[in-house]
């Protein structure tokens, strides 16, 4: 089954979280509207690895080929990418 936006975002928040090289200064500086790269909490290589885990779920695919910066840039955007690249089977939870 596809996730929702709302449920994409609190995992990558989650995932950030975890994963950010600031560590414990990550609390309170992150929602949906946060810009991922301000502030250091991801850099090229954090980036790489949270699309990866993005991917890791079903329907989540991140095309950067025709997104701007600023979809990349903020959390929520970065979900909304990767939801609206999937295909109509993944939508729907077929296989």
């Amino acid at each position: 089954m596809m996730l929702t936006e709302t449920e994409l975002v609190d995992l990558v928040i989650q995932w950030v979280r975890e994963n950010s090289p600031i560590g414990d200064r990550v609390d309170g500086l992150i929602t949906a509207e946060t810009n991922l790269f301000e502030g250091g909490l991801l850099d090229s290589l954090g980036f790489v690895d949270l699309i990866t885990f993005i991917e890791s779920h079903d329907g989540c695919r991140v095309d950067l080929a025709d997104a701007d910066s600023g979809e990349f840039a903020i959390l929520k955007e970065i979900c909304r990418l990767a939801l609206r690249n999937s295909t109509p089977a993944e939508q729907k939870g077929s296989i």
